[in-house]
């Protein structure tokens, strides 16, 4: 489970949006909420956690189980885990902690009332993808006995150029092999850029006066080696398809659509994101990538 506060959008109204995915399916479920007070409402939560003498948590928890958790209640079923995406002020206070109440007034255990760590086996993640660990240790392996065609080209060329170079500077003499060497260095230094790549930036795809996502994305490049950043009409869908999937990180400083029925001021449909040449991707196929 995911949830994302959309707020501070000029013309669109504040949302709550929560993905849910399971084995099945991925369902995007919206709130609308006042920024204003909920932003008050987990302030005064984090506030009362924090002192022991004040008792007004439990009405305060009952309030945001009831926006945060009530819209998806029917999409939890007795999950073996309860996994929960947190960003921004959201991951501010301990969701384990919120309280279903029958009532909706305040948590009372006398009446029934259950925390959220009480009713599903509770735990965080960073991301969300369809590699672990273990696969990916064994995708490497894979990888290193059937590597794509480019990649095993220069290990043949290394090898080679690598013989050469030490039989070159037995014989001729150092400047041939020196040149060898130089191409050796440049392919090794190649193949290593393509083992550890770092972060896929993208910035602002829809032409704008606005300048800032291009900026950020090109300093992420700046300062995260093996990086790379796509400005403007370079990042393309099918860019970002092929070559995405294998950055530890995704940084996409686009347009985004969340609003039931799409939008029509961006030409998008609900929950897709904008690339290059006015493309869109569907959110929910992110997982198909290994995001």
């Amino acid at each position: 489970m995911h949830p994302v506060l959309l707020t501070g959008v000029e013309n669109v109204s504040s949302i709550l949006a929560i993905f849910v995915l399971t084995k099945e399916r991925i369902n995007v479920i919206k709130e609308n909420i006042k920024p204003e007070k909920f932003d008050q409402l987990l302030q005064d939560y984090r506030q009362q956690l924090s002192d022991p003498k004040d008792r007004k948590y439990r009405e305060t928890s009952a309030k945001l189980y009831e926006i945060l958790m009530g819209p998806v209640a029917g999409e939890i079923q007795a999950p073996q885990q309860l996994s929960i995406i947190l960003s921004g002020k959201l991951g501010d206070i301990p969701w384990e902690t919120l309280c279903e109440s029958e009532s909706r007034k305040e948590c009372d255990r006398a009446s029934g009332s259950e925390y959220l760590i009480e009713k599903y086996p509770v735990n965080y993640l960073t991301r969300v993808g369809g590699r672990t660990w273990e696969q990916t240790e064994a995708n490497e392996m894979v990888q290193i006995g059937a590597i794509s065609s480019p990649i095993i080209i220069s290990l043949v060329v290394v090898i080679v150029l690598g013989s050469a170079a030490i039989w070159l500077w037995r014989k001729p003499g150092i400047i041939v092999s020196g040149a060898l060497l130089l191409l050796w260095g440049s392919g090794a230094l190649w193949l290593l850029m393509q083992r550890n790549a770092y972060v896929f930036a993208v910035g602002n795809p829809l032409p704008s006066s606005v300048n800032l996502p291009e900026v950020t994305a090109r300093e992420i490049s700046r300062i995260f080696p093996n990086s790379k950043a796509y400005i403007g009409s370079q990042p393309t869908l099918n860019r970002f398809k092929s070559q995405g999937p294998r950055y530890r990180f995704l940084h996409l400083e686009t347009h985004g659509c969340f609003q039931p029925g799409g939008c029509p001021n961006l030409g998008m449909e609900e929950n897709t994101l904008l690339f290059a040449n006015n493309q869109t991707f569907p959110i929910a196929e992110a997982a198909l990538l290994g995001l």
